[in-house]
């Protein structure tokens, strides 16, 4: 596993599960395959989209359109990964961050769900399981029969190897959407939102959508509202900014520069660094 992506994981420990997956994934390379034949290849770097959240941690990449599996450690309130949620990043689609399932464990009976690890996104946003059945349909009948002999391979491997059961996929998202709504105590535009006790006092950032506004204008605002700010929404307002400017170097360099270092006064040093780790 590269440095980079071990720093990454700043302070926690890397799940067995993800190193077993790098070791599957390498074991199958040395029989002509890979798990990238099911669209579920091991993250090998760290090079997090402006579209990532800070507290995000990337395990596993589709290979299609930058769409990719994270950890989500809601700002180091998660203690061990193994329990953190899991999140899809999407970067082309809307919304470009879709939350996927409680666990690492519950999520690897969601991939072997389907027979591409990649319908998951698309299938985030069926409405019913005959939808779903319907995406698996489509793709295993354009499916070329010497690629899907592969697939199939790999697939029965990567059951085997983590014991996973069989779910219902449309059911199990609408479940963990519902529990996660219960959670949150901010809503955030990109729908994680901040965990925590709720409350009516809570206030957000009112950001102009305006696009003729500059960022210079905004930033006197933006200033005011996080002096006043308690961390639950600080914590909202960097989510808010995060999908609301092009967060990286080149671009909303102001509001990079603002984020980090709103992550750096409330001790989220890791978070922080992955957000300076933008390209």
């Amino acid at each position: 596993m590269e440095e980079r992506l071990k720093r990454a994981y700043g302070s926690y420990e890397i799940p067995d599960e993800i190193l077993q997956l790098h070791q599957l994934d390498a074991d199958l390379q040395k029989e002509g395959l890979s798990l990238a034949n099911i669209g579920f290849k091991p993250s090998a770097t760290f090079a997090p989209y402006s579209i990532s959240p800070p507290d995000l941690i990337p395990f596993a990449e589709t290979g299609g359109d930058g769409i990719h599996f994270s950890f989500l450690t809601d700002f180091g309130q998660v203690k061990d990964l193994r329990h953190a949620p899991i999140v899809c990043v999407t970067p082309t689609n809307d919304p470009p961050i879709r939350l996927m399932a409680r666990n690492i464990k519950e999520f690897f009976n969601l991939a072997s769900s389907v027979p591409y690890v990649e319908l998951l996104e698309p299938c985030w946003a069926c409405t019913s399981e005959e939808q779903i059945q319907h995406e698996c349909d489509l793709f295993m009948k354009d499916s070329p029969f010497h690629w899907a002999k592969g697939r199939e391979k790999v697939l029965q491997r990567f059951k085997e190897t983590f014991n996973t059961k069989q779910i219902e996929v449309h059911a199990y998202l609408s479940a963990i959407i519902r529990e996660r709504e219960t959670e949150i105590a901010i809503p955030t535009f990109d729908t994680l939102g901040v965990t925590g006790a709720k409350s009516d006092s809570y206030l957000r950032f009112k950001f102009d959508f305006d696009r003729t506004s500059k960022v210079e204008e905004e930033l006197p605002k933006m200033h005011e509202f996080l002096e006043q700010a308690t961390k639950e929404e600080k914590l909202a307002f960097i989510r808010d900014a995060n999908m609301r400017y092009v967060v990286a170097p080149g671009y909303d360099e102001l509001i990079l520069d603002l984020l980090v270092d709103v992550l750096q006064s409330i001790g989220l040093k890791e978070e922080a660094s992955r957000m300076m780790a933008r390209e």
